[in-house]
């Protein structure tokens, strides 16, 4: 911590680790991190979260309930990343560091490389038990037993009491449009059975009239018949089974989303290549932004 002097007076202690909010966004970032050459009477600026204001990011909606009421209660929150684990569409790979794990002190995570995340199809291979977003499909009679099952790799046993597990699965089905269209999905495979097909979730919409779809609410019952499911650029296809794991772009504007359902209730996209820019006024460059769409597609013979 440093101590800032003037002639006069001292002013505040300036602490480079003190947690602040953005006065153009509000996100929380350290005082380490404000543009550097402002000085303590200032209010600090920040580049890192919206280039100073000049990303304008829509405001974060609150909650649906019951995850509102549960992020209030001192019993949830302990087990609020368990919670999110049974209910992700993805999985998290990484390389982890297990010579730190288990060891007297703090809890240490420690990771090589890089963390990735990963999409696999829509149905498990058979013989194995349904996992992740498999789990919106697939034997959802069970589904359950089926989400513990596949958290514990066997047990059924979670600190999470089971009617909070279904209520927040209730909650998903009612307002995030991610988990509708898994729900179309697991809809379509048991009334057609053995007509293949795919789901495209597209990463950069409106490339020509067939993505001129409508709003992510309508779309999830959506089948569209002269596709093919073919990935551009980086498009996520899930197919209907497949044993392959892919992986998912970290500039895939739902990335988040599927990773992080209890951060992003709605399914909301989250970074983007486009998203709106504001530079000065007398600027004439323009960024558009364009809302995320999602396609249920028939596989190609």
């Amino acid at each position: 911590m440093l101590l800032l002097h003037t002639g006069k007076k001292d002013l505040k202690p300036y602490d480079k680790w003190e947690i602040v909010s953005c006065p153009s966004c509000k996100a929380l970032l350290w005082n380490a991190e404000a543009i550097r050459g402002q000085t303590n009477r200032e209010k600090k600026q920040f580049t890192l979260c919206c280039q100073r204001g000049r990303v304008r990011l829509p405001p974060v909606r609150e909650p649906p309930s019951p995850l509102l009421e549960l992020l209030e209660s001192p019993k949830f929150k302990p087990h609020i990343r368990v919670a999110n684990s049974l209910l992700a569409f993805t999985s998290m790979g990484a390389q982890v560091d297990h010579s730190v794990t288990g060891t007297p002190g703090p809890f240490t995570y420690r990771v090589h490389g890089q963390i990735i995340h990963r999409i696999g199809s829509l149905l498990p291979e058979d013989g194995n038990i349904p996992e992740y977003l498999q789990l919106y499909i697939f034997d959802t009679d069970n589904e359950l037993e089926n989400r513990k099952r596949a958290f514990t790799k066997g047990s059924s046993s979670l600190a999470i009491e089971d009617n909070i597990i279904v209520q927040l699965i209730e909650m998903l089905d009612n307002n995030n449009h991610l988990a509708r269209t898994f729900r179309h999905a697991r809809d379509r495979f048991q009334t057609t059975g053995a007509i293949e097909f795919s789901i495209t979730l597209v990463s950069r919409p409106n490339r020509g009239r067939q993505y001129d779809l409508p709003t992510a609410s309508e779309v999830g019952g959506l089948i569209v018949g002269d596709l093919t499911a073919t990935s551009v650029g980086r498009d996520i296809v899930v197919e209907l089974k497949s044993s392959a794991l892919q992986r998912i772009s970290d500039l895939h504007p739902l990335c988040m989303s599927l990773q992080y359902p209890l951060l992003f209730p709605y399914g909301d996209t989250g970074y983007s290549d486009r998203l709106p820019y504001q530079g000065p006024e007398a600027s004439t460059v323009k960024r558009i932004h364009d809302d995320e769409r999602i396609l249920c597609l028939p596989t190609s013979d």
